[in-house]
């Protein structure tokens, strides 16, 4: 009898630690909480004992969800990888896995991304900001334009403000030939007037 409540509460010791070996995660890259600063291409889960093949897992960022180009499991861990680098920002790592005695077990790894900036996006930006102010201190062709039309409309006043003194001499000389003529007949009438006054006094 007493072997048999040894043996019950042994077994009753045994399987939670059995299950409970399962359930637990070992170590994880992210770890939980984790803030990333350098470049992230593979997330990996080591659990204490080892999983199916058909475990799993999922990454989402702010609630958007980012395939995995891979997701393998090799032996106790489960392996996920990328191709690209992951951008900043939230991210939670949920996996699904199928552990040895049949059990499916789940959970959460949230953590965050917070790459610095690179030298080439600061150089970008310093270059961008450079254009801008060239931008800003170049005239526009429409500028350009307003300018040549006005220095070219002052040249052509320049050039035709001599007008008015060409047509106040003509009109000078057209006046004096006028006066001339007006004279001329005066002095033909006074004339012919002398010439007919002495033809009657004879």
């Amino acid at each position: 009898m007493k072997k048999k409540m040894l043996t019950i509460l042994s077994f009753l010791l045994i399987f939670p630690l059995a299950v409970s070996a399962h359930t637990t995660v070992k170590t994880s890259n992210p770890s939980e909480g984790e803030e990333i600063t350098q470049e992230l291409t593979e997330l990996f889960i080591e659990f204490a004992g080892e999983i199916e093949d058909q475990s799993t897992m999922t990454l989402t960022k702010e609630t958007e969800e980012q395939s995995f180009d891979t997701v393998t499991v090799q032996g106790s861990k489960l392996i996920g990888t990328f191709n690209r680098s992951l951008t900043n920002g939230s991210y939670v790592l949920s996996w699904k896995i199928a552990a040895k005695d049949g059990h499916i077990l789940t959970g959460e790894i949230p953590f965050t991304v917070n790459l610095p900036a690179t030298e080439e996006e600061n150089t970008t930006n310093k270059e961008t900001d450079t254009l801008i102010d060239e931008e800003a201190e170049v005239p526009s062709d429409t500028e350009s334009n307003q300018n040549d039309k006005e220095e070219t409309t002052s040249v052509n006043e320049e050039q035709t403000s001599p007008e008015p003194e060409t047509n106040a001499k003509e009109e000078t000389n057209n006046s004096s030939v006028a006066t001339i003529s007006i004279t001329i007949l005066i002095l033909l009438l006074i004339g012919g007037a002398w010439i007919l006054f002495r033809k009657r006094g004879k």
